[in-house]
């Protein structure tokens, strides 16, 4: 039980301070005209690379189920 409550607990401060880390960023993102237009492609790239690896993914599981 001591090591339930001391993982939450770690968890909680981590969790903590990544929100306080992203309420810092994003008032320096505002401040720089460039990192804001990256902010803004971020996603959709990132977006982008996540769907590419699941086709790959997905064709290699499938090219595999045939043998």
């Amino acid at each position: 039980m001591v090591l339930v409550v001391a993982f939450s607990l770690g968890l909680a401060g981590v969790l903590t301070m990544v929100g306080l880390l992203f309420v810092k960023g994003s008032r320096l993102v505002q401040r720089l005209p460039r990192v804001a237009t990256w902010g803004r492609l971020l996603p959709a790239a990132s977006a982008l690379v996540i769907m590419v690896i699941g086709i790959w993914l997905t064709a290699e599981a499938m090219s595999r189920l045939q043998r």
